[in-house]
Protein backbone atom coordinates (compact mmCIF):
# COMPACT_ATOMS: atom_id res chain seq x y z
CA UNK A 1 0.00 0.00 0.00
CA UNK A 2 1.29 3.63 -1.11
CA UNK A 3 2.45 5.79 2.44
CA UNK A 4 1.03 8.34 1.83
CA UNK A 5 -2.72 6.95 1.42
CA UNK A 6 -2.44 5.15 4.01
CA UNK A 7 -1.23 7.43 6.53
CA UNK A 8 -3.73 10.07 5.16
CA UNK A 9 -6.48 7.13 6.33
CA UNK A 10 -4.84 6.17 9.78
CA UNK A 11 -5.26 10.11 10.44
CA UNK A 12 -9.18 9.58 9.34
CA UNK A 13 -9.69 6.93 11.60
CA UNK A 14 -7.48 7.83 14.79
CA UNK A 15 -10.14 11.61 14.17
CA UNK A 16 -13.63 9.47 13.37
CA UNK A 17 -12.91 7.57 16.51
CA UNK A 18 -11.87 10.52 18.55
CA UNK A 19 -15.32 11.93 17.47
CA UNK A 20 -16.79 8.89 18.39
CA UNK A 21 -15.42 9.32 22.08
CA UNK A 22 -15.93 12.67 22.62
CA UNK A 23 -20.21 12.06 21.85
CA UNK A 24 -20.32 8.98 23.08
CA UNK A 25 -23.83 8.94 24.74
CA UNK A 26 -24.69 10.90 21.49
CA UNK A 27 -23.53 7.81 19.58
CA UNK A 28 -25.26 5.10 22.30
CA UNK A 29 -28.75 7.01 21.71
CA UNK A 30 -27.85 6.93 17.61
CA UNK A 31 -28.09 3.67 17.66
CA UNK A 32 -31.80 3.40 18.75
CA UNK A 33 -32.72 3.46 15.08
CA UNK A 34 -31.62 3.65 11.18
CA UNK A 35 -33.22 7.47 11.72
CA UNK A 36 -31.14 8.81 14.29
CA UNK A 37 -27.81 7.22 13.25
CA UNK A 38 -27.99 8.71 10.19
CA UNK A 39 -28.92 12.10 12.10
CA UNK A 40 -25.76 11.35 14.13
CA UNK A 41 -23.38 10.25 11.69
CA UNK A 42 -24.26 13.15 9.78
CA UNK A 43 -22.85 15.49 12.29
CA UNK A 44 -20.04 13.21 13.14
CA UNK A 45 -18.91 13.46 9.34
CA UNK A 46 -19.29 17.60 9.60
CA UNK A 47 -17.07 17.18 12.47
CA UNK A 48 -14.86 15.02 10.88
CA UNK A 49 -14.13 17.70 7.78
CA UNK A 50 -13.88 20.31 10.34
CA UNK A 51 -11.28 18.24 11.88
CA UNK A 52 -9.48 18.09 8.31
CA UNK A 53 -9.59 21.43 7.48
CA UNK A 54 -12.04 20.40 4.29
CA UNK A 55 -15.24 21.43 3.23
CA UNK A 56 -18.07 18.45 2.72
CA UNK A 57 -21.13 18.07 0.46
CA UNK A 58 -23.88 15.12 1.37
CA UNK A 59 -24.91 12.75 -1.37
CA UNK A 60 -22.53 14.56 -4.08
CA UNK A 61 -23.02 11.75 -7.32
CA UNK A 62 -24.67 9.36 -4.69
CA UNK A 63 -21.76 9.47 -2.56
CA UNK A 64 -23.31 9.99 0.96
CA UNK A 65 -20.15 12.51 1.75
CA UNK A 66 -17.57 14.02 -0.35
CA UNK A 67 -15.25 15.95 1.66
CA UNK A 68 -13.16 18.73 -0.64
CA UNK A 69 -10.91 22.00 -0.63
CA UNK A 70 -12.23 25.08 -1.88
CA UNK A 71 -9.45 24.99 -4.83
CA UNK A 72 -11.34 22.16 -5.68
CA UNK A 73 -14.14 23.39 -6.83
CA UNK A 74 -15.13 23.80 -10.52
CA UNK A 75 -15.04 27.92 -10.63
CA UNK A 76 -18.37 29.58 -11.55
CA UNK A 77 -16.76 31.47 -14.33
CA UNK A 78 -17.76 29.08 -17.35
CA UNK A 79 -19.51 30.82 -20.23
CA UNK A 80 -21.33 27.69 -21.88
CA UNK A 81 -23.08 26.40 -18.87
CA UNK A 82 -24.84 27.97 -16.00
CA UNK A 83 -23.87 26.68 -12.78
CA UNK A 84 -25.89 28.14 -10.39
CA UNK A 85 -26.17 27.06 -6.41
CA UNK A 86 -24.80 23.50 -7.39
CA UNK A 87 -21.31 22.35 -6.49
CA UNK A 88 -18.98 20.54 -8.94
CA UNK A 89 -16.07 19.09 -8.11
CA UNK A 90 -12.48 18.40 -9.70
CA UNK A 91 -11.11 16.50 -6.98
CA UNK A 92 -12.63 14.67 -3.89
CA UNK A 93 -10.45 14.35 -0.48
CA UNK A 94 -12.25 11.69 1.14
CA UNK A 95 -15.30 9.95 -0.47
CA UNK A 96 -17.26 8.63 2.18
CA UNK A 97 -19.85 5.95 2.63
CA UNK A 98 -21.43 4.62 6.07
CA UNK A 99 -24.28 1.62 5.85
CA UNK A 100 -26.31 1.08 8.85
CA UNK A 101 -27.36 -2.56 7.60
CA UNK A 102 -24.32 -3.58 5.65
CA UNK A 103 -26.04 -7.26 5.15
CA UNK A 104 -28.58 -5.66 3.71
CA UNK A 105 -29.43 -6.03 -0.14
CA UNK A 106 -27.86 -3.00 -0.65
CA UNK A 107 -25.31 -2.68 1.72
CA UNK A 108 -21.70 -2.69 2.44
CA UNK A 109 -21.05 -4.70 -0.90
CA UNK A 110 -22.74 -2.15 -2.91
CA UNK A 111 -21.15 0.56 -0.81
CA UNK A 112 -17.29 -0.74 -1.16
CA UNK A 113 -18.20 -1.18 -4.72
CA UNK A 114 -19.05 2.53 -4.82
CA UNK A 115 -15.86 3.53 -3.48
CA UNK A 116 -13.68 1.50 -5.84
CA UNK A 117 -15.49 3.08 -8.73
CA UNK A 118 -14.83 6.86 -7.41
CA UNK A 119 -11.51 8.77 -7.68
CA UNK A 120 -10.49 10.15 -4.04
CA UNK A 121 -7.36 10.92 -2.16
CA UNK A 122 -8.96 8.63 0.49
CA UNK A 123 -11.93 6.45 0.97
CA UNK A 124 -13.94 5.37 3.95
CA UNK A 125 -17.20 2.75 4.41
CA UNK A 126 -18.08 3.02 8.23
CA UNK A 127 -20.83 0.59 8.75
CA UNK A 128 -22.75 -2.18 11.48
CA UNK A 129 -23.17 -5.56 10.47
CA UNK A 130 -25.46 -7.99 12.00
CA UNK A 131 -24.89 -11.76 10.97
CA UNK A 132 -21.45 -12.06 11.98
CA UNK A 133 -18.62 -11.73 15.24
CA UNK A 134 -15.87 -10.24 13.82
CA UNK A 135 -15.54 -7.82 10.46
CA UNK A 136 -13.19 -9.84 9.26
CA UNK A 137 -15.23 -12.04 6.90
CA UNK A 138 -16.46 -8.56 5.60
CA UNK A 139 -12.88 -7.20 5.28
CA UNK A 140 -12.07 -10.39 3.27
CA UNK A 141 -15.18 -10.31 0.96
CA UNK A 142 -14.55 -6.34 0.30
CA UNK A 143 -11.01 -7.06 -0.82
CA UNK A 144 -12.35 -10.28 -3.28
CA UNK A 145 -14.19 -7.38 -5.15
CA UNK A 146 -10.87 -5.28 -5.71
CA UNK A 147 -8.16 -6.56 -8.33
CA UNK A 148 -4.68 -5.18 -8.72
CA UNK A 149 -5.31 -2.48 -10.32
CA UNK A 150 -7.18 -1.23 -7.57
CA UNK A 151 -4.29 0.55 -5.82
CA UNK A 152 -5.70 2.87 -3.69
CA UNK A 153 -7.03 1.19 -0.42
CA UNK A 154 -10.14 1.55 1.45
CA UNK A 155 -10.27 2.19 5.44
CA UNK A 156 -13.46 0.15 6.71
CA UNK A 157 -14.40 0.44 10.18
CA UNK A 158 -16.65 -2.00 11.69
CA UNK A 159 -19.10 -0.46 14.53
CA UNK A 160 -20.52 -2.37 17.34
CA UNK A 161 -23.66 -1.47 19.40
CA UNK A 162 -23.31 -0.16 22.34
CA UNK A 163 -23.89 -2.36 25.52
CA UNK A 164 -25.96 -1.06 28.14
CA UNK A 165 -24.04 -0.26 31.04
CA UNK A 166 -20.56 -0.62 29.68
CA UNK A 167 -18.77 2.26 29.16
CA UNK A 168 -16.50 0.48 26.11
CA UNK A 169 -16.74 1.78 22.30
CA UNK A 170 -15.67 -1.46 20.21
CA UNK A 171 -15.00 -1.19 16.39
CA UNK A 172 -13.05 -3.31 13.92
CA UNK A 173 -10.62 -1.35 11.96
CA UNK A 174 -9.39 -2.68 8.54
CA UNK A 175 -7.08 -0.93 5.70
CA UNK A 176 -7.79 -3.10 2.63
CA UNK A 177 -6.07 -3.14 -1.07
CA UNK A 178 -5.67 -5.85 -3.24
CA UNK A 179 -2.66 -7.04 -1.82
CA UNK A 180 -3.40 -7.00 2.08
CA UNK A 181 -5.38 -6.71 4.61
CA UNK A 182 -4.19 -4.43 7.54
CA UNK A 183 -5.89 -4.48 11.36
CA UNK A 184 -5.92 -2.27 13.50
CA UNK A 185 -4.96 -3.14 17.15
CA UNK A 186 -6.85 -1.08 19.72
CA UNK A 187 -4.41 -2.43 22.63
CA UNK A 188 -1.36 -1.80 20.80
CA UNK A 189 -2.93 1.72 18.78
CA UNK A 190 -1.49 0.30 15.66
CA UNK A 191 -2.30 -1.50 12.33
CA UNK A 192 -0.57 -4.68 11.28
CA UNK A 193 -1.24 -7.30 8.83
CA UNK A 194 -4.52 -9.04 9.11
CA UNK A 195 -4.01 -13.36 9.65
CA UNK A 196 -6.71 -15.98 9.18
CA UNK A 197 -8.58 -16.16 11.90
Amino acid sequence: METQAVERLQEIHRLWLEIIKDSYTEYCAAFRSNKTMTSYIRSTVFELADRLSLLVQPEYYSLDYAFYSREDLVPKNCCTWNKADTIWLKRIRVAFEHENKLDGQAGGYQEFSHLLLTKADAKVLVGYGESQESYYPYALDYQKLMTNSDTDPVLFIGEYAPIAGVDDLKFESYLISSLQILKFDPGKASWGPMTEQ
